[in-house]
């Protein structure tokens, strides 16, 4: 992951929740957390955990916890991805 999907991710979360603040060192912590995940895992999470929670994830609740849910994800990606191609556009 990049800084602007870091970005990205933190805009997200600030549109869902509107009391979510974002500080000048929040960008460059959750860099060095998230740089080794996969983006489009890491906002399948963020969109089920803000269907799911009334609070702000944290960067624990978005980060991959083994490889084998890593790839049930990815998986289920592609099969949704395969179901309806137009989405993934």
């Amino acid at each position: 992951m990049d800084n602007n999907q870091v970005l990205d991710i933190l805009r997200f979360i600030k549109g869902a929740y509107h009391r979510f603040e974002i500080n000048e060192d929040m960008p460059r912590v959750w860099m060095s957390i998230l740089q080794k995940e996969d983006y489009d895992v890491v906002m399948q999470r963020l969109e089920r955990h803000i269907r799911t929670s009334r609070y702000e994830p944290t960067i624990h609740d978005l980060i991959t916890h083994s490889g084998e849910e890593l790839e049930r994800l990815r998986q289920q990606r592609e099969e949704e991805i395969n179901a309806n191609p137009l989405q993934a556009m």
